[in-house]
C-alpha cells in the first residue's frame, strides 16, 4: 500500500514539474514574441540645425525638461546602468559616434522613429523610453534635441545591454509590465505646440513631454508610485497639494526643494533638475494647474467640481457607450487595465446608458472648455 502511494505521490510531483516546465516555456514564448515584434513606422524626419541656438535649446530639453542626461543617459550622453531590479536589467545606451555608442549609424529618422515612438531602426521595440511623452513633442524641439546630441563629443563606452528577467516575462505576459511601443497609438494626433510663453498652453505641454505624468499621473491628481520606499505623489490639481499656494510659492519650491512652510521635498521628485527650467516655463505649468478652476467656470459647472467627478462622468459615458476598456484604461491613464476593470466592471452598460441620458448633453455641451 505504503509502495502504491509512494509511486502515484512521484507521478503527481512529475505531473506538476511537467506543467510548471510547460508553463514556463510558453511564458517565455509569449513574452520573447512581445519583446521581438517590429512595428513598421514610416516617420517624417523633423528639421535639423546645427546652429548655436538649436543646440543650446536641445541641450535645455534634454537635461531640465526631459531629464534624460541627468537621470538616464549620464551628462555626456555615453549611457549607463540606468535600473537593475528583478523584473529586469535597463541600460542606457551611448547616443554619441564613439565605440559603443549609436550616434555615428542613427540617421534624422531613426532618431525620430526611436524618440517618438520608442521604436529601433529595425522595428523592435525599446525596453524602456518615456515614449508617451516624447511622442508630443513638436518638430522644432525634437530636431533641437536630434541636434544637441549630434553635437556631443564622441565617447568609448559599451554600457549595459537591457534584459527582461524571468520575473519580467512573466510579468510581460500577465499584461502587468509593457513596453512602450505598445501603450500609445502611433497615429494619434499630437497636443498642440503653443509659443514658449508663461501661459496655461504652454504648461500643459511641458508637463506633457517631461517626467510630471510619469509620477503625478496623466491627470496630475496624484497617487502610489512604482517605486519601493517612495511616498505617494501629491495631488497637483487646484484641490489639491497646491491649494492656496502663489506661482512664486511654486517656483521657489521648486528652485530650492523646500515647500511653503519649510518642509522638504522628498525623492523621487527631481527637484534639482526641474529647477533648472526657467521662470517662464515654471509659471507656465504653475498657470496649467490652477488652469482647471477657471475652465469649471467658463464651463458653467459648479466650483466645487472636483476632477474626480470628471474622470468618473467620463469613465461611466465611454463604458455606456461600448467603449472598449483597454481605450478608457488610456484615456483615464490607468498604469494597466486591471485598475480600470476593479473600479468600472461592476457598471451595467444599461443602467449607465439611463444615467448618460440624464447627465451626458450637459457635460458634452459642455466639455470643450476643458
Amino acid at each position: 500500500m505504503l509502495h502504491r502511494l509512494a509511486r502515484w505521490f512521484a507521478i503527481a510531483i512529475a505531473v506538476l514539474l511537467g506543467v510548471a516546465a510547460l508553463a514556463v516555456v510558453v511564458v517565455y514564448g509569449i513574452s520573447e514574441a512581445q519583446l521581438h515584434k517590429t512595428y513598421q513606422i514610416d516617420v517624417a524626419p523633423p528639421a535639423i540645425s546645427s546652429d548655436a541656438a538649436s543646440i543650446a535649446r536641445g541641450r535645455h530639453l534634454v537635461t531640465a525638461v526631459s531629464m534624460c542626461a541627468a537621470n538616464i543617459d549620464a551628462p555626456n550622453l555615453a549611457g549607463n546602468l540606468f535600473l537593475d531590479i528583478p523584473p529586469a536589467r535597463l541600460g542606457a545606451p551611448n547616443l554619441t559616434s564613439g565605440t559603443g555608442g549609436i550616434g555615428g549609424r542613427y540617421t534624422a529618422a531613426d532618431w525620430a522613429r526611436t524618440i517618438r515612438h520608442g521604436v529601433r531602426p529595425d522595428g523592435t521595440r525599446l525596453l524602456f523610453m518615456p515614449t508617451a511623452n516624447f511622442y508630443h513633442l513638436s518638430d522644432a524641439d525634437l530636431g533641437a534635441i536630434i541636434a544637441y546630441v549630434k553635437s556631443m563629443p564622441p565617447v568609448d563606452n559599451q554600457p549595459p545591454t537591457s534584459q527582461v528577467y524571468p520575473l519580467g516575462h512573466a510579468l510581460m505576459v500577465a499584461g502587468l509590465l509593457g513596453l512602450p511601443a505598445a501603450e500609445i497609438d502611433h497615429a494619434a494626433p499630437r497636443i498642440p505646440a503653443p509659443t514658449p510663453g508663461r501661459a496655461a498652453e504652454y504648461g500643459r505641454y511641458l508637463t506633457t513631454i517631461s517626467t510630471c505624468r510619469d509620477c503625478h499621473g496623466a491627470n496630475l491628481s496624484g497617487g502610489p508610485i512604482d517605486e519601493p520606499g517612495a511616498p505617494p505623489a501629491p495631488n497637483l490639481t487646484p484641490a489639491g497639494a497646491l491649494k492656496g499656494w502663489s506661482e512664486a510659492d511654486f517656483i521657489n519650491t521648486i528652485r530650492t526643494g523646500v515647500r511653503r512652510g519649510g518642509s522638504q521635498l522628498r525623492a523621487p521628485m527631481p527637484w534639482q533638475i526641474a529647477g533648472q527650467m526657467t521662470d517662464d516655463e515654471l509659471g507656465a505649468i504653475f498657470r496649467y494647474l490652477r488652469h482647471f478652476k477657471s475652465a469649471l467656470i467658463k464651463a458653467g459647472l459648479p466650483k466645487t467640481t472636483r476632477f474626480h467627478d470628471l474622470r468618473h462622468w467620463c469613465a461611466s459615458l465611454l463604458i455606456a457607450y461600448d467603449v472598449h476598456p483597454k481605450a478608457i484604461q488610456e484615456i483615464l491613464g490607468h498604469a494597466n487595465i486591471t485598475t480600470t476593470l476593479n473600479i468600472y466592471g461592476h457598471l451595467l452598460p444599461k443602467v449607465l446608458h439611463s444615467a448618460s441620458e440624464c447627465g451626458s448633453p450637459s457635460i458634452t455641451r459642455r466639455a470643450s472648455a476643458f
